[in-house]
């Protein structure tokens, strides 16, 4: 959906965090809405032509390329090997 500096207000501890995200994050020309970031979900959840869509990436309800580090076969299975870690699913599995 984007950066959305009221969720990461929200689960802001300090004062000083809530404020910073709420009154100064969120006034910067690349930050979205939490009405916006759910139009966003709602578009790509709900339209009949994105059906079959699953595993892409879209930005305002279009699909667009994802970073070339989303394309890395190498980076993935590094990162799925440590999910499984800090998930703890390694440790499922041993049992």
């Amino acid at each position: 959906p984007g950066f959305v500096p009221e969720a990461i207000a929200a689960r802001r501890k300090s004062q000083v965090g809530k404020f910073f995200y709420t009154q100064i994050m969120a006034r910067m020309p690349f930050t979205r809405s939490i009405d916006q970031a759910s139009d966003a979900y709602i578009t790509v959840a709900t339209d009949p032509a994105l059906e079959r869509a699953g595993g892409k990436y879209f930005v305002d309800g279009e699909e667009k390329p994802s970073s070339k580090d989303s394309y890395d076969a190498e980076k993935a299975k590094r990162f799925w090997e440590l999910s499984s870690v800090w998930c703890g699913l390694n440790q499922i599995r041993q049992s």
